[in-house]
C-alpha cells in the first residue's frame, strides 16, 4: 500500500467529498438498487471472436467495437466485422470530430474511410510513419483531441495531426495515456505520470508519487473547471489528483478493489463512475464512494473479466468483455428484482412497515433487506400470501391459511379462513374487516387479543378487495360478481344493510371491478371504463373527464394506487396500457404511461408508491418486482436517427452498404437493377428488436406503410425514373426517430435511351418512308381500282340510267301514239258515216295526246340545252303574283273532278318585276302535276308565295319563296336526296301513281339554278311533301316586253300536256257505265282495268258493240270487281295504282271462281 503525503489540497478535497457524501444521505441506499436491463450479446451472435478491447459510438449512433477479429459495428439490427489488414486485432478506438474512427491494433494503426460501395475500409497510416518507428506492437490507446489523435503503445506515442506524424520516445516504457481536463498524461515506467507541455513531455507535479501504480484511468471529478481527477489503479483502489495534492479515495468497495485488478474505467453521464474488473464485473459508484451498483455474473452479466466500458447516448453501459459485450441501461429510471435476488411467485401486494418493504406474493411473504439488497422470506407466513394491513406495531398478513400478524419479529396465526383481503374500520381502529373466500368477517383486538366477530350475513361470495366510504359504508369488491355495498353507519351488526348493484344501476355487464380513490372520490375502473356512484339517486354513470388524453378509456385494469402528489398509478394486466393519471391543478388528471414503457406487455398484480422514498414506484409481477425510480430522467424522449443501412440489387449484389453518404447522395442503377431490398435500422438499443418501421417509396408508393418490425423491404421490377426512399422508426417508447431519405434513379434500359431513341426514329423513318412508298403504291392501285370500279359503276349506272330512260320514254311516247294512232284509224274506217260528235271527240283526244308527245320532246331538248348551256332565260316584265294565281287556278277544275282542294296564297297582292314566263311555268306546271298526280281524293294542295327583305333597300337583295305543299303519299326519306336526279322516279315499280320519264323534278331544278335560285324539298310518308324553291327579285326593266297574263300562249298547251298524264279518279266511268247499259245483257260481259283515261276511252270505243264493258281504274279496283262480277274476258294494264297488272292475274288465277277467267296483260313499256 502506498502512502501520499496530504498538502494543502488536501482539505479542499476532503471538503468536497464530504459534502457529496452528506447529500448522498438525504436518500435511502436502495432507492438505486436492484438490477438494471441488461441485455447480453454472445459471441455466437455478433459472430466475431469473444475479447472486445474497445467501443466507440459516432454521430449516427451505430456502435463500434475493437475486437480481436477485427473492427465490429453494430446498428441494432446486425453486426458487421472489418478486417484490420496485417494486424487482425483491433485494440483500441476513437472518432475525431469529424466522425472518422480510428483504430490502433497491433504493429498497425490507421482510419476507416468508405469504399465506392460505402463499406467500412481500413486505411493504414503506416506509409506516413517513418521505417525505423514502425517496430510498435500493440496500439493499446487511440485518443482524439483536439490536439490530433494519439495512438499510445509501449514503445512509442505517436500523433497524426492529419497531415504528419509526431513521435515521443520513453526512456523505459509507456504504460497508458490520458486526455483530461484538457491535458495529455501519460505513464511512464519506472519514472512516473508524465505531461506533455508544449510538445515536451516532463514529469507531471507529483507524478513521481504514481512510479509504481498501473494507472488504468484517469477521469475528471466534480463540477467542470475544479481541475480534479479521479485516478483508477490496477491493484490500489481510486486516488483523487489536482496536481497539488494526491490523496486516495474512500469509497464502500475499496477491498473490492484491493482484491480484485481494475482493467478501465469511465465517467458516467450522472457523475458516477463505472469501473471494470477483471474478475468480478463492473462496480458502479458515486462522487462520494458510495456504491450504487455491483454487476457481475451473478447479476445477469454474462462474463465478469470487463476489458472496455462506454456510455451512449441513451445513458446506457456498454461493456466489452473477455467474452462477449453487454448493455447496461443504468440511465433508465427502472430497475428490478428478481429469482436471483430471491423473490418468487405473483406478487398482490406491498407495503412499508416499519422501513422494511413487504412483498405479498403466492409463495409467501418477502421483505428488502436495504443492507444487502436482496429479498428475503418471512418465517412463519404460509404461501398464497393475497394481502397486507399495518395495525399499530403489527402487520397483518392475509394468506390461504388465515391472518398472520408480524410484530416485533415474532409470527402468529389469528384466524384460519382463507382471505383475500383486509381493511381497518374508520369508525372503530381496533375492528378490522377481513374478505374471505365465501364470505366477509371482522376481528376486534382487545390488548395482545384478537377476537374473532365472526361472519356478516347475506354475503357468501369471494370478496376480493374492501374500500369504506363515511360514515361506515364498505364496498366489497368481487372481480366478477358485481359490486355489494354494507351499510354500518349506524352500528356494526351481523345483519347489515346490504345493496348489490349491477347492471339495473348503470354498472356494465359483470366483469372485473377494480376501486381506486381520487380527489372526486372512490372511481370503479371496469372493462368498458371508468365509474362514479352517486349516492342520491343510487346509479352508477361513466365518468368520462376525470382523465384526459386516455387512448383507451376501456382500459383492463387490474391495481391502483395513489401517490404522495395525488397522481393515481394505474395497473393494467400486462403494462402495455398501463400509465399514471397525473392530478392537476383544476382536479382533472392527464395520461402518462412513460413509466411503463419500457416494461410494457410485463404482467402486472400490483402497484404501491413508497412513502419513504421519494419518487420511488414498486410494480409486482410474477418473480419478479421493478422499481420505477422518478427522480432518473427518463430517456424515451432521447432523438435518434433511422438509417438505410444496405441496398442490394438481385439479391446479391450490395449497391450501398451504408457508411455515411452525403446528403445529396443519388445511387444510380442500370435497369438491370431495378429489383431492390432496403435494409435499415435504428441505434435505439433499449429493446432494440421491439422497434417498429414504416417506409414509403416516392414515386411508387403511395402512402406510408403500416408500422411492423421487419427490418427490411423488397421492390421489384421498379420502372425508369428518380426515387426517394424514406424509412422512419418508432421505438419502444413510442418516440420516431429522424426520417431516412435515400436518394436513388433507375437508369431506362438500352432500349430506352437517347441514342436508342434515335436510332428508333432512324430507322422508324426509314421503315416509315418505304411503308410510305408501300402505302402509296397502295394507294395508287386501289386509287386505279376505285377509278375503274367508279368508271363501271358509272357505265353501269348511265346503262341503268339509260334503260330506264328508255323503258319510261318507251312508254310515255308508246302510250300518247296509241292514243293519236289507234282513234284515227277508227275515224278513217268509219268515214264518211262517222258523226259530228264523234269525229270532234277523236280530234280532242289527238290534240290532247299531241300536247303530250310535244310537251315531253321540249322537255328533253330543254335538257339537252341546259346541258350543253344554251338554254337563256327570255325574262319580260309583268305582275308575277297574277302570274301565279292564273297557273294554279288553271288546275282548279281538274282537280275538283278529283275532289281535291288548291289553294294559292300571296302575302302581297301584286309583285312587278322581270322573268321568265315559260320558264317560270313549266316549273309551277311540273311541281303541280306532281301533287295532283300523287294526292288521293279528299286531300288539299296549297301554293304559298313569301317576300323577304321587301321591299328592297338600297343594295340589298331581296328573294322569293314559293312553297308547294300536298297532303299526298309523301316520299321515303331515303330517297329524298334523288328525286332531283334525271330519269330517276321514287317509285319505279308497275304500282305507282300515274306515268312519266322522270325528267320533271331534274328540269325544275336546273331552271331553277339558271334563275339562280335555290329548292329544297321535304316529305313525311303518309302525310305529304312540301317543295320550296327560292328565287331573286329582278326589278323591271324599261326595254322588256310586258306579259298579258290571262292571254299567255303558253299557258294552255302545257297544262293540257301535263294534265293528259294524271290518272282520272273515275271521270269517264258512269259515261262507260250508261254506254254499256245500252248493250243487251246477251253480249258477253269485259272488264277493263287500266288507269289511263284517253287509252280507257280508246278501249270502249274499240269494244263496245260487242262487249259488256266494266272499267276499274286501278288493279285493286279490278280485283273486288271480277270477284264481283265475274267478266267473261279481262284487258288489264301491267303499270298501275295500288295492284299492277302481274298481282292481278296471279290473285284471279289463285282464286276457283275466276281462275277461268282469260286474261290479256296490256302495255307500252319496252
Amino acid at each position: 500500500k502506498t502512502v501520499f503525503p496530504i498538502r494543502a489540497g488536501l482539505l479542499l478535497v476532503f471538503l468536497y467529498g464530504h459534502l457529496l457524501s452528506l447529500s448522498a444521505q438525504n436518500t435511502s441506499a436502495f432507492s438505486d438498487s436492484g438490477t438494471p436491463f441488461i441485455r447480453n450479446y454472445p459471441p455466437g451472435e455478433y459472430g466475431s471472436h469473444n475479447q472486445n478491447w474497445g467501443i466507440a459510438q459516432d454521430h449516427r449512433g451505430i456502435m463500434y467495437f475493437g475486437n480481436s477479429y477485427g473492427l465490429m459495428e453494430y446498428d441494432g439490427v446486425s453486426w458487421t466485422v472489418t478486417k484490420i489488414p496485417n494486424a487482425r486485432i483491433a485494440r483500441s478506438l476513437a472518432i475525431d470530430e469529424a466522425g472518422r474512427i480510428f483504430v490502433g491494433g497491433y504493429s498497425e494503426l490507421g482510419y476507416m474511410v468508405p469504399d465506392a460501395s460505402h463499406r467500412l475500409q481500413f486505411i493504414s497510416l503506416l506509409p506516413h510513419l517513418e521505417e525505423r518507428y514502425r517496430d510498435f506492437t500493440d496500439v493499446w490507446q487511440t485518443l482524439s483531441t483536439p490536439d490530433g489523435i494519439y495512438f499510445v503503445t509501449n514503445k512509442y506515442l505517436i500523433r497524426w495531426n492529419g497531415k504528419a506524424m509526431r513521435i515521443w520516445k520513453p526512456g523505459t516504457a509507456f504504460n497508458s495515456g490520458f486526455w483530461v481536463n484538457g491535458q495529455f498524461y501519460i505513464h511512464e515506467a519506472e519514472k512516473g505520470l508524465m505531461l506533455l507541455t508544449g510538445d515536451v513531455l516532463q514529469l507531471a507535479p507529483l507524478g513521481e508519487k504514481l512510479v509504481n501504480e498501473r494507472i488504468k484511468a484517469m477521469l475528471p471529478f466534480g463540477n467542470q473547471g475544479q481541475n480534479l481527477i479521479l485516478i483508477a489503479t490496477h491493484s490500489n483502489g481510486l486516488l483523487l489528483y489536482d496536481n497539488t495534492a494526491l490523496t486516495p479515495f474512500a469509497t464502500e468497495v475499496d477491498q473490492l478493489f484491493r482484491q480484485v485488478p481494475v482493467f478501465c474505467a469511465i465517467r458516467l453521464s450522472n457523475g458516477h463512475y463505472a469501473i471494470g474488473t477483471v474478475q468480478r464485473g463492473i462496480v458502479i459508484v458515486d462522487a462520494a464512494g458510495k456504491l450504487r451498483k455491483h454487476l457481475e455474473e451473478a447479476r445477469g452479466l454474462q462474463d465478469d473479466a470487463v476489458l472496455s466500458l462506454f456510455e451512449d447516448r441513451q445513458r446506457a453501459l456498454w461493456a466489452g468483455m473477455q467474452v462477449g459485450i453487454a448493455r447496461i441501461e443504468t440511465g433508465s429510471p427502472v430497475s428490478y428484482f428478481d429469482e436471483k435476488d430471491g423473490i418468487r411467485g405473483s406478487i398482490w401486494d406491498m407495503l412499508r412497515y416499519e422501513g422494511r418493504l413487504y412483498f405479498a406474493s403466492i409463495m409467501g411473504l418477502f421483505y428488502l433487506d436495504e443492507k444487502t439488497g436482496t429479498i428475503k422470506q418471512v418465517s412463519g407466513v404460509s404461501s398464497q400470501c393475497w394481502t397486507l394491513l399495518p395495525f399499530g406495531k403489527s402487520l397483518l398478513a392475509g394468506t390461504f391459511d388465515g391472518i398472520f400478524e408480524i410484530k416485533e419479529g415474532r409470527v402468529r396465526r389469528i384466524s384460519e379462513d382463507f382471505t383475500f383481503s383486509l381493511h381497518r374500520s374508520q369508525q372503530d381502529p381496533q375492528r378490522i374487516f377481513a374478505g374471505l373466500r365465501k364470505g366477509i368477517k371482522s376481528f376486534y383486538v382487545q390488548g395482545d387479543q384478537w377476537r374473532d366477530e365472526g361472519f356478516f350475513e347475506g354475503i357468501d361470495r369471494e370478496v376480493r378487495h374492501i374500500y369504506e366510504t363515511p360514515p361506515g359504508k364498505l364496498w366489497l369488491i368481487d372481480y366478477f360478481s358485481g359490486l355489494t355495498r354494507f351499510d354500518f353507519s349506524g352500528e356494526v351488526t351481523r345483519q347489515p344493510k346490504i345493496t348489490r348493484y349491477d347492471t339495473a344501476q348503470g354498472l356494465p355487464p359483470a366483469d372485473r371491478v377494480v376501486a381506486f380513490s381520487t380527489n372526486r372520490g372512490l372511481r370503479f375502473a371496469t372493462l368498458r371504463g371508468v365509474f362514479a356512484f352517486d349516492e342520491s339517486s343510487r346509479r352508477f354513470y361513466r365518468d368520462s373527464t376525470l382523465i384526459n388524453e386516455l387512448p383507451n378509456p376501456t382500459i383492463p385494469l387490474f391495481a391502483a394506487n395513489t401517490d404522495p402528489g395525488g397522481n393515481l398509478w394505474l395497473l393494467s394486466d400486462d403494462s402495455k396500457q398501463s400509465g399514471v393519471a397525473r392530478r392537476q391543478a383544476e382536479g382533472t388528471y392527464t395520461w402518462d404511461q412513460t413509466p411503463f414503457l419500457r416494461i410494457a406487455k410485463t404482467p402486472g398484480f400490483s402497484v404501491y408508491n413508497d412513502p419513504l422514498l421519494e419518487q420511488i414506484t414498486w410494480i409486482g409481477g410474477t418473480d419478479r418486482v421493478v422499481c420505477f425510480n422518478g427522480r432518473v430522467p427518463s430517456n424515451h424522449a432521447i432523438n435518434f436517427p433511422t438509417l438505410v443501412r444496405e441496398v442490394v440489387a438481385n439479391g446479391d449484389s450490395v449497391l450501398y452498404a451504408g457508411a455515411v453518404a452525403s446528403s445529396d447522395y443519388q445511387l444510380e442503377l442500370a435497369y438491370a437493377y431495378n429489383s431492390l431490398r432496403f435494409r435499415y435500422s435504428a441505434p435505439s438499443f433499449d429493446d432494440e428488436s421491439k422497434n417498429e418501421y414504416q417506409y414509403l417509396l416516392e414515386g411508387y408508393d403511395k402512402a406510408w406503410s403500416q408500422w411492423n418490425t421487419e427490418t427490411y423491404k423488397d421492390y421489384t421490377n421498379l420502372p425508369p425514373g428518380g426515387y426517394r426512399f424514406l424509412v422512419r422508426a418508432r421505438n419502444i417508447y413510442g418516440h420516431i426517430g429522424e426520417t431516412a431519405i435515400f436518394h436513388l434513379h433507375v437508369l431506362p434500359p438500352f432500349y430506352r435511351t437517347w441514342w436508342a431513341y434515335l436510332l428508333y426514329l432512324l430507322l422508324i423513318a426509314g421503315a416509315g418512308f418505304k411503308l410510305w412508298q408501300l402505302v402509296l403504291e397502295r394507294i395508287k392501285k386501289k386509287q386505279l381500282q376505285e377509278m375503274k370500279q367508279m368508271e363501271f359503276n358509272k357505265l353501269k349506272e348511265l346503262d341503268e340510267l339509260k334503260s330506264r330512260f328508255f323503258a319510261n320514254i318507251t312508254h310515255e311516247f308508246r302510250t300518247p301514239l296509241t292514243l293519236l294512232i289507234g282513234p284515227a284509224e277508227n275515224a278513217l274506217k268509219q268515214l264518211p258515216d262517222i258523226g259530228k260528235d264523234e269525229l270532234r271527240g277523236v280530234l280532242l283526244n289527238v290534240r290532247r295526246n299531241g300536247y303530250r308527245l310535244l310537251n315531253l320532246v321540249n322537255q328533253l331538248l330543254d335538257l339537252s340545252r341546259l346541258e350543253a348551256g344554251k338554254l337563256r332565260l327570255a325574262p319580260v316584265n309583268g305582275d308575277f303574283v297574277a302570274f301565279l294565281r292564273y297557273q294554279v287556278e288553271s288546275c282548279h277544275s281538274y282537280a275538283e273532278t278529283r275532289q281535291i282542294k288548291m289553294a294559292f296564297e300571296s302575302d302581297i297582292p301584286q309583285l312587278e318585276m322581270a322573268f321568265d314566263p315559260e320558264k317560270i311555268q313549266t316549273i309551277i306546271v311540273n311541281l303541280l302535276s306532281n301533287a295532283l298526280k300523287f294526292t288521293p281524293e279528299g286531300g288539299r294542295i296549297e301554293v304559298k308565295m313569301t317576300t323577304h327583305d321587301f321591299p328592297p333597300a338600297l343594295g340589298m337583295p331581296s328573294k322569293i319563296v314559293l312553297q308547294f305543299s300536298d297532303t299526298g303519299s309523301g316520299i321515303p326519306e331515303g330517297e329524298l336526296n334523288r328525286i332531283f336526279d334525271r330519269f330517276y322516279q321514287a317509285d319505279n315499280s308497275a304500282t305507282r301513281h300515274g306515268e312519266g320519264a322522270g325528267i320533271g323534278l331534274a328540269m325544275v331544278q336546273e331552271l331553277v339554278k339558271l334563275m339562280q335560285g335555290s329548292i329544297t324539298v321535304t316529305s313525311t310518308p303518309g302525310v305529304g311533301t312540301n317543295f320550296r324553291f327560292t328565287l331573286p327579285y329582278t326589278p323591271p326593266q324599261q326595254q322588256l316586253q310586258a306579259l298579258d297574263t290571262l292571254s299567255s300562249p303558253v299557258a294552255t298547251p302545257l297544262l293540257v300536256a301535263q294534265m293528259a298524264s294524271v290518272p282520272d279518279g273515275g271521270q269517264l266511268s258512269e259515261a262507260t257505265a250508261a254506254s254499256s247499259a245500252t248493250h243487251p245483257s246477251s253480249l258477253p260481259q269485259l272488264l277493263i282495268i287500266e288507269d289511263n283515261p284517253d287509252v280507257v276511252a280508246y278501249l270502249k270505243t274499240c269494244l263496245q258493240g260487242s262487249y259488256q264493258l266494266e272499267i276499274a281504274y286501278n288493279g285493286k279496283q279490278g280485283i273486288e270487281k271480277a270477284l264481283q262480277n265475274i267478266p267473261d274476258l279481262i284487258i288489264s294494264d301491267v303499270m298501275m295504282p295500288e295492284k299492277d297488272g302481274y298481282e292481278v292475274c296471279e290473285t284471279l288465277k289463285n282464286d276457283e271462281r275466276t281462275s277461268h277467267i282469260p286474261i290479256i296483260l296490256l302495255t307500252a313499256k319496252a
